[in-house]
């Protein structure tokens, strides 16, 4: 027969552990952004992980009260976790982007050079500035699986 103790401890862990799921479930996975006072932008994707080759659908959002303005696809560079450069859209006319305005942007998985990305984790990094000068930046990282 087990002791009482023990039944005590594995019961209060699975309940525990039955309460942190309820809470991370709703509290969410902090891909949602936030609107602020001032200059903001926020960039998020429709998920975190993605099959090789699936394109990734990227949201850049004025999360502020300011208009925004950026160079190109929203200044839109994606790095490896070794920082290195592996894709960016070549600059183009200025985008505004009025405040609660969101654009959508796909990714196809590919680098610069035409040449498809290998499994990992990537940083989208997206710029933009304010008419006062003020330059305002957000990443989201995602994971390309096999």
């Amino acid at each position: 027969m087990l002791p009482k103790s023990l039944i005590v401890a594995v019961s209060s862990g699975v309940a525990s552990a039955g309460l942190l799921g309820l809470l991370f479930l709703y509290v969410g996975d902090g891909r949602d952004p936030v609107f602020v006072d001032g200059a903001s932008v926020s960039v998020v994707t429709d998920m975190a992980h993605y099959k090789t080759g699936q394109p990734v659908k990227i949201a850049v959002i004025n999360s502020g009260t300011v208009p925004l303005e950026s160079p190109g696809m929203y200044g839109l560079e994606i790095r490896g976790l070794d920082t290195m450069l592996l894709y960016s859209v070549p600059d183009q006319a200025p985008h505004a982007l009025e405040p609660g305005q969101e654009v959508h942007i796909s990714w196809d998985q590919t680098k610069s050079d035409g040449t498809p990305v290998l499994q990992g984790v990537y940083k989208i990094h997206i710029r933009a500035s304010a008419p006062d000068g003020t330059v305002v930046r957000d990443d989201v990282s995602v994971q390309v699986l096999g």
